[in-house]
């Protein structure tokens, strides 16, 4: 059944690794509504491309309603969460189960690839290293990399044409110009910092410039191995 994230819910499957006990699982120290954290997940997943969502949770098929959210009446018999989808680093599959609550585990999954997806702007895990772990094929093919320019500022550097779309659209949020951008690491990190913070969906921005935004970091990143 799907949700207005077009996540499918489902009894949940086989679970990756070895399931918590009661005694091990924690109260987590955040709170947050199930819409927020579809919100933060509908963000995360579609900067990673994601399609064909399936979550698995621990309720009987009877207790999903026709929109695709538990019922009211519906009992976990467990908190463990799956998350699977196919991404733009092939098909990952991700359980959690530390929290007592499945929603809190939801959200901790949604958080989890948030700041992945942060730390990869300067470089860090950058061709998709972070998500092998979850990897249930052969692990995703490493993005082909672009020779480096100076790293001093070229007035004229050179770049593709979706390049220099991709840097536009970053000058235009990030207070930096599109050369400064794409050739210098350290002016590529301001703007993407401050477009980040002008088009993020809980300030004010849009979900779908927010993703554009992704898109061209992930196509400028390369520039700066």
């Amino acid at each position: 059944m799907k949700t207005e994230l077009d996540l499918e819910l489902e009894p949940i499957g086989e679970f990756p690794g070895r399931q918590r006990t009661a005694e091990e699982r924690e109260r987590a120290n955040f709170s947050a509504t199930l819409k927020d954290t579809l919100k933060l997940l509908k963000l995360e997943l579609g900067v990673l491309r994601a399609r064909d969502l399936v979550c698995g949770i621990d309720v009987r098929a009877s207790d999903l309603r026709g929109d695709g959210l538990p019922s009211p009446s519906a009992v976990a018999l467990s908190p463990a969460i799956v998350l699977m989808f196919e991404s733009k680093y092939g098909f990952l599959k991700i359980g959690f189960d530390r929290f007592k609550r499945w929603e809190h585990n939801l959200r901790a999954i949604a958080l989890h690839l948030q700041h992945l997806r942060e730390a990869g702007v300067y470089g860090v895990g950058s061709n998709g290293e972070a998500y092998r772990g979850w990897s249930a094929v052969a692990p995703p093919p490493r993005p082909r990399k672009k020779k480096s320019p100076q790293s001093a500022p070229n007035p004229s550097p050179s770049a593709t044409s979706k390049e220099r779309e991709a840097a536009e659209f970053l000058a235009k949020h990030g207070g930096k110009t599109p050369n400064e951008i794409l050739a210098d690491a350290e002016a590529f990190g301001t703007a993407y910092r401050m477009a980040s913070a002008s088009l993020h969906p809980d300030r004010g921005g849009t979900h779908e410039d927010f993703v554009r935004l992704q898109r061209a970091v992930d196509l400028l990143k390369v520039r700066f191995p």
